[in-house]
């Protein structure tokens, strides 16, 4: 499981829930980061925040298709819109 979210503390948090169901998860803090992680690992889904300091979450999910086209992507936000 990918964890994309420039908030750190909410990344801790996702990664202490998922990890205490026992997924395996790496984090990213922005889009940059995601795009890397996901060309040199395979991961089955990412939940990936809206709102990123280097691109909006919605464009991170076209990218990530190309890149892992079976990936399960969810979109989350802290943010109310």
């Amino acid at each position: 499981m990918l964890v994309v979210d420039d908030d750190t503390e909410m990344r801790k948090l996702l990664v202490s829930i998922l990890e205490s169901d026992g997924y395996s998860v790496q984090t990213a803090k922005d889009g940059k980061h995601a795009i890397k992680t996901c060309e040199k690992l395979h991961f089955d889904a990412a939940l990936i925040d809206i709102e990123l300091p280097d691109v909006k979450g919605t464009e991170l999910l076209s990218i990530l298709k190309e890149i892992q086209p079976k990936i399960v992507k969810i979109i989350i936000t802290g943010h109310p819109q």
